[in-house]
């Protein structure tokens, strides 16, 4: 395999932590050296569920992977430069997918077995592959993380989605030896889109969330509903407390509209005390009716209820 090839690919070089060619480590170089090409057609198995780990690691060099699980169902899709099986190096784990190739491509591979003889001739490459192992588990990790942030909250606001606000409504809100409901409303988002534009709007939007950050921890959790729909749901928390919640989100909602942005932000809100027992279901359509009677007393005369 040219190793010039290899070098080229980013995640090469991030995880054997090359900076340059021509500075490359005895390990890595060795290691690189030692994987060979292999060339598979659209859809021809690169490894096999349950199949023995002795073809060892392959790294994409150019085209595309798909990942099966053992039911055959699609489960990732991989591209130049990621990695296949490189735990198969040092373990004996069976394949825990399948992985065939997305059109023609081409791997760079280096067996189980060729592993563990370059590793007797040059002990540096065992640090390089734990050290290269260490990057990319650190960096799955990171992408990982990612991920589950993006699915649990508000791309614009920061909040938590209602994806979560419903993750959690299943075994923990119903369940809180106490609870206090905020049901938030946003006033004259619609007017202020169709008067200044949906940049205006958002704006509007990042001030009310701003307001609920001010007051969540632990025990207070913000979410964006959807559109100019916001909660606060504080746990295991007291009368006075929520109390407390309301007046601090109060007095850091009406800072923020001493800001000089020609935003005024009005938010209409109903709130809910209860201790356990309670029926969540019937909590929150009293905090819902609360927050639409706050929101016909903060409407001028005239205005739209939106």
């Amino acid at each position: 395999m040219n190793i010039g090839d290899l070098t080229k690919l980013h995640t090469v070089r991030s995880f054997f932590d090359i900076q340059c060619d021509e500075d490359l480590s005895s390990g890595t170089k060795a290691f690189l050296e030692a994987m060979t090409e292999k060339k598979y057609s659209d859809g021809e198995v690169i490894v096999r569920y349950g199949d023995t780990p002795d073809d060892g690691m392959f790294i994409i060099v150019s085209g595309g992977a798909d990942v099966f699980n053992n039911e055959g169902e699609l489960i990732n899709q991989l591209q130049e430069g990621d990695i296949i099986g490189e735990l198969a190096l040092i373990n004996e784990d069976k394949r825990k997918a399948t992985v065939k190739a997305r059109g023609n491509i081409i791997c760079a591979n280096i067996t189980k077995n060729l592993f563990e003889e370059i590793i007797l001739s040059n002990r540096k490459i065992i640090g390089t592959f734990l050290n290269m192992l260490y990057r990319r588990t650190t960096q799955l990790v990171i992408e990982k993380e990612k991920i589950r942030y993006t699915s649990e909250h508000d791309q614009l606001t920061g909040l938590y989605n209602k994806g979560k606000y419903l993750s959690l409504l299943k075994d923990t809100f119903p369940n809180l030896d106490s609870i206090g409901l905020f049901n938030l409303d946003v006033n004259n988002l619609k007017k202020i889109n169709d008067t200044y534009g949906h940049e205006a709007g958002d704006q509007l939007l990042i001030k009310a969330s701003d307001s609920i950050k001010a007051v969540i921890n632990k025990k207070v959790l913000g979410f964006r509903m959807g559109g100019d729909e916001f909660l606060m749901v504080a746990c295991n928390v007291t009368e006075n407390e929520v109390y407390n919640i309301r007046a601090n989100w109060e007095a850091e909602l009406k800072r923020l509209n001493t800001l000089n942005d020609n935003i005024e932000c009005v938010i209409a809100c109903g709130i809910v005390y209860a201790e356990k027992p309670y029926d969540f279901e019937a909590i929150s359509k009293e905090a819902d009716a609360l927050m639409y009677e706050d929101k016909k007393r903060k409407k001028a005369p005239g205005e739209e209820m939106r």
